[in-house]
């Protein structure tokens, strides 16, 4: 993955083309592909086309980007490539997102209102270089619902990134919320960063916002349901997009599931890491065995004891042999605490105490 930030300058927008320099002097055009390569552009949920132009430029027809993104010199971008993506619209893809935005003059405009009034409202508007977080609505729901459904027959469908803005289908959220496209990696850091958005911005309530959840999983769409080398996406059961409120199919959500988990160890969060270390279109077999059940999930102790257990610090991975049909696995855990729990109450077991409760098939993963 090639990723680096730097500045527009004057002479790329008036010139309308991007050189792949960083801000200090660095040059990366050599690892990106060569001259003449077309390629796509993608910036929040917009795609634009251009071409590699000579060793160290993008070019092409690249106005519309600086057009519709409202790019202006001075504004620090961040460039992606990762070598191994597959082409998207008939290009290699390409990430740029805004990190900040140069101070532009802006006309007042007459019966606007005065000073105080413009600030509160500019103070409601997202993080320039973000996006307007919002939600389907029933129409959008089942716009997307269809989608998913002939994703199977048609594998290489392209996502109706229209639901994400068109107001028949999605509305904003209240209060209003910037949210960036970014690439996670992880679970956990998915997690992570929903947390700390939806705490800092005041948004509550949003555990059983399916309109909510369902407009995250188009806007995130590439990482969780990631392309094969044929450009086939296999998106699973509903359950893993469209939010299922059931406590037993709740955590199948890739995203709701992962925050939730994550939410309920707020205090400590990286006791969770053993649940959501997996890529984010993945479930592991560890979260599928503890996920399912709200007692289990949500113990600090057993938290703690599967991450010891199970995560590698090293390799920032769960450890091999941990699947449900291992000695000492994930699924032999969740058989040990359910009946460690017809005698006590886990809640008040300390992680040392239940840790050396566990039978002897146990102490593979805690030797190593």
């Amino acid at each position: 993955m090639i990723s680096f930030t730097k500045t527009l300058s004057n002479s790329e927008e008036r010139r309308q083309w991007l050189d792949l320099i960083d801000d200090t002097g660095r040059s990366y055009g050599h690892a990106f592909p060569p001259h003449g390569t077309d390629l796509v552009i993608i910036t929040g949920y917009r795609t634009y086309s251009a071409v590699k132009h000579g060793e160290n430029q993008i070019g092409g027809d690249f106005r519309d980007w600086y057009s519709d993104e409202d790019a202006h010199a001075g504004d620090v971008i961040r460039i992606e490539y990762d070598e191994k993506a597959p082409e998207r619209f008939g290009g290699v893809p390409i990430r740029i997102s805004f990190l900040a935005r140069a101070a532009h003059d802006v006309p007042e405009v007459p019966g606007e209102g005065n000073a105080q009034d413009k600030a509160e409202a500019d103070s409601c508007t997202p993080t320039p270089g973000l996006q307007p977080l919002r939600r389907l609505n029933k129409q959008g729901i089942d716009r997307f619902a269809d989608f998913l459904d002939a994703l199977p027959m048609q594998p290489s469908l392209a996502c109706p990134t229209y639901l994400l803005t068109a107001p028949e289908f999605s509305e904003e959220v209240v209060p209003r919320v910037g949210i960036e496209h970014r690439t996670f990696g992880s679970r956990f850091a998915a997690a992570e960063y929903l947390f700390t958005l939806f705490r800092q911005s005041g948004l509550t309530a949003v555990e059983q916002d399916q309109g909510l959840w369902a407009w995250l999983s188009s806007f995130y769409f590439d990482e969780l349901c990631p392309a094969d080398a044929r450009g086939r996406r296999r998106p699973g059961e509903r359950a893993r997009w469209l939010l299922n409120l059931s406590a037993r199919r709740y955590y199948r959500h890739l995203l709701a599931g992962a925050y939730s988990v994550y939410q309920a160890h707020e205090d400590k969060p990286e006791r969770t890491i053993a649940l959501l270390c997996s890529p984010l279109h993945q479930t592991s077999d560890i979260f599928l065995e503890l996920a399912d059940s709200q007692e289990l999930v949500t113990n600090k102790s057993v938290m703690e004891i599967a991450t010891i257990l199970y995560y590698d610090p090293h390799s920032g991975k769960p450890k091999r042999r941990v699947a449900r049909n291992y000695p000492g696995g994930a699924r032999r855990l969740g058989e040990v605490l359910a009946q460690f729990d017809c005698t006590w109450d886990l809640y008040s077991v300390d992680m040392k105490t239940l840790l050396g409760m566990l039978p002897k098939e146990f102490d593979r993963f805690r030797s190593q």
